[in-house]
């Protein structure tokens, strides 16, 4: 055995080697087509998703889907390139210019990445911030126009109040005298609850018919130009300065159907909540801005306070002739609203933008941050992805100069740990072969034994390495060799392995073993043979035996017992078991009807009563008690009854064992029915007593009256009482 392992492995030295050196070139491979996969796949793969979608939601989901869809490619490549890796004994090898192949593919595919992923987050973030953009100015767009709809439904409402228009009518036509006090309280009402700087009501000149001190009456050329630029029944909404200089928004409604011709207004300050709210950038940028302007006059009017120009709100005008800034862009249609803008802003300064209009009114917001911040930003995080591909190229150098540098150091003592794994497999192998107390075994095709542990010797009587070479029919006799031999003719034919019950006569006599036999294979998968570990199961076998006739007895002395036995589940009181006395005490011929039928009367003999009884046996040890039955023909007896726990099968059984006791009980019975009767008789006896003792006595007096009544007349008594007084009071004693 010891030249053989040698043999191998000297052997396997070239193989060792080979598949060492061909692994790790084939690894490599693996991890450039793996580069340059990732690398194209980053490159053309987000252009697609851009060119096929353009709303971020969408875009957003087809990412998602296009990272899985990488997965899961990726997946099947890794695996379809892994299963190409060469197995030992290849006769491949790594020479110097597929060293300098290799070690071109990985540096050119790092480079190849390190590129593909700086264009790749260069458009990304180009993407990003002009996403951010367009979230940032359509949310302050729909807040805009959320604020707005509520102050016009506040003069929608005023504008439908019948009673309010109704009140307006008698004001003007001089109809109520309180009409104006309450308007004006009402409007009062109106400012304070909702927080407009002036509700007033106008006239047909736009002149204040209640007092509002903040209200500032427009100038007669601007009242007509507000008036008649919109349709009449339109509401007018504006953003101008006050008298003191300061924006307010002003918003105008025609009131109802009268005539003169009246009109609602409101003056809301925008600094409470819109220009604060425009002021606000969400996101950590520096230049971040959002821009609300409108055309007027030939020029762009910005009407909110700017990051650099703190008093633009209504002040700052540029003239549309400026056609680089953003909004002159827009504003002359050279870009739509939600596109992308590049140009220049109030400060002249490059920028990137987003537009967006606010419903019913000209207005038109812009968000947008400065290229020198977007560039700088990209150019920070350039600068890692190329100082990370400086890095990665670095290591991968050193990497496959090691590599290089150490294969055969690696070669050697891979093929050194193989042997000494090799040597202590063997060992380890016929440590537990030798010290194993089944039989263990393995023959060629030829039958003849190659391998023999210590315990299969011991029972055929030789030392293991003397049986080496020898077949059955030398160990066994004629028919039990022949048993064995088909038995590994079977196993090399179904190419499988088979458990059976061996009988053979052995250096210890006739033994009874648990054979395992299987097919053996060679390292390329070739049957060379079979093995066999066999058990040595006589004393299960003799203890099956006893166990069995144990049974048998037991049975028999259940079936013929002269007292009634049946087995109980201790929990559910389920019949499991009954002998013969007990299925004739109920009239029933199998188990099965008794099953069914079995305690069928009322309480307390009930099958909840007998329940009881079962499960309180577990924890009171045995139950002695008198129970009353009925039979299937409805027949009544009784019956003393003993319970017991048992252990039937490692399981705990409750065992009852009754004997008839209904003739016991019958004549109990009798016996209770005739002293019963005795009491009665004598309870008669007495009562017949005191009636003759009554009657008596009642004659006694009536002779005693008469003897007495012969007496007064002088006469002889006629009666003898003597005699009679002593049997009264003899009765009257007992």
């Amino acid at each position: 055995m010891g030249e053989r392992k040698v043999r191998m492995s000297n052997d396997g030295e070239g193989d060792v080697a080979s598949f060492g050196l061909d692994v790790q070139g084939s690894i490599m491979t693996v991890v450039m087509v793996y580069f340059l996969f990732a690398a194209l796949w980053i490159l053309l793969s987000d252009r697609v998703v851009i060119w096929l979608f353009q709303n971020p939601e969408h875009i957003l989901l087809a990412s998602t889907v296009k990272g899985w869809l990488f997965v899961v490619v990726t997946a099947l490549l890794l695996y379809g390139m892994l299963r190409r890796l060469p197995l030992a004994g290849s006769e491949k090898t790594v020479t110097r210019g597929r060293f300098k192949l290799i070690l071109s593919f990985v540096v050119g595919g790092i480079l190849l990445v390190v590129g593909a992923s700086t264009v790749y987050t260069l458009q990304n973030h180009h993407e990003m911030t002009f996403s951010r953009l367009r979230i940032i100015v359509d949310l302050k767009a729909r807040q805009i126009g959320d604020w707005l709809n509520e102050r016009l439904d506040d003069v929608a409402l005023v504008q439908k109040n019948a009673e309010f228009v109704e009140l307006q009518k008698a004001w003007c036509a001089d109809q109520e005298p309180t009409a104006r006090e309450r308007i004006v309280a009402s409007l009062d009402l109106l400012r304070r609850s909702h927080g407009y700087q002036s509700v007033v009501l106008l006239d047909a000149g736009g002149h204040s018919l209640n007092d509002s001190g903040e209200w500032e009456s427009f100038s007669e050329p601007l009242w007509n130009e507000f008036v008649t630029m919109h349709d009449a029944d339109r509401i007018r909404v504006d953003l101008r300065l006050d008298r003191f200089g300061k924006p307010s928004l002003f918003i105008v409604a025609p009131l109802g159907d009268v005539s003169p011709r009246a009109w609602i207004g409101f003056q809301v300050d925008p600094t409470v909540w819109l220009y604060p709210m425009l002021q606000f950038w969400p996101m950590p940028d520096i230049s971040g801005e959002t821009l609300l302007f409108r055309a007027r006059n030939g020029t762009v009017q910005f009407l909110n306070a700017l990051r650099y120009h703190a008093d633009a709100a209504l002040k700052l005008q540029l003239p549309l002739e400026r056609g680089n800034l953003l909004a002159v862009q827009l504003l002359n249609g050279d870009v739509a609203h939600g596109q992308i803008m590049k140009g220049r802003d109030y400060r002249d300064v490059p920028v990137y933008g987003v537009a967006h209009a606010i419903p019913k009114t000209d207005w038109h917001l812009v968000a947008k941050i400065d290229q020198a911040e977007l560039y700088r930003q990209m150019t920070a995080t350039s600068a890692w992805i190329l100082l990370a591909g400086v890095l990665a190229v670095s290591a991968a150098v050193m990497a496959m100069v090691l590599l290089r540098r150490g294969e055969q150091l690696a070669v050697v003592a891979e093929l050194h740990r193989a042997q000494e794994e090799r040597l202590r497999a063997l060992q380890l192998l016929d440590a537990i072969v030798d010290s194993s107390e089944d039989a263990i075994f393995a023959k060629d095709l030829d039958g003849r034994y190659i391998l023999f542990n210590k315990a299969a010797g011991g029972f055929v009587g030789m030392a293991a390495h003397r049986v080496l070479g020898l077949d059955d029919g030398t160990l066994f006799p004629a028919e039990q060799a022949e048993m064995i031999r088909s038995a590994d003719r079977r196993v090399i034919a179904e190419k499988r392995s088979i458990i059976q019950e061996e009988r053979l006569a052995t250096h210890q006599g006739i033994r009874f073993f648990s054979a395992f036999k299987g097919p053996l294979l060679d390292l390329h998968g070739q049957i060379i043979g079979s093995f066999g570990i066999s058990r040595d199961i006589t004393e299960r076998k003799q203890a099956e035996e006893s166990l069995r006739q144990s049974e048998v007895l037991f049975r028999t002395l259940f079936q013929t017992a002269a007292v009634s036995i049946i087995l109980f589940d201790k929990e559910t009181g389920t019949i499991l078991d009954a002998n013969r006395r007990a299925l004739a005490s109920y009239g029933f011929e199998t188990l099965a009807d008794l099953q069914e039928n079995a305690f069928r009367i009322e309480p307390p003999y009930s099958r909840e009563d007998a329940l009881k009884w079962i499960r309180s046996t577990s924890f009171e040890d045995k139950q002695r008690f008198e129970w009353k039955n009925r039979d299937r023909h409805g027949v009544e007896f009784w019956e003393e009854v003993l319970l017991n726990a048992i252990l039937i099968d490692g399981m705990e059984r409750i065992m009852a064992v009754s004997i008839d006791i209904t003739a016991r009980k019958n004549i109990e019975e009798e016996l209770l029915r005739l002293t019963v009767e005795t009491i009665q008789r004598n309870e008669e006896l007495e009562r017949f007593n005191e009636a003759m003792v009554g009657r008596e006595l009642v004659m006694l007096e009536l002779k005693q009256e008469i003897n007495a009544l012969s007496r007064e007349l002088g006469r002889e008594p006629p009666y003898s009482l003597a005699s009679s007084e002593r049997a009264v009071t003899l009765g009257e004693e007992r």
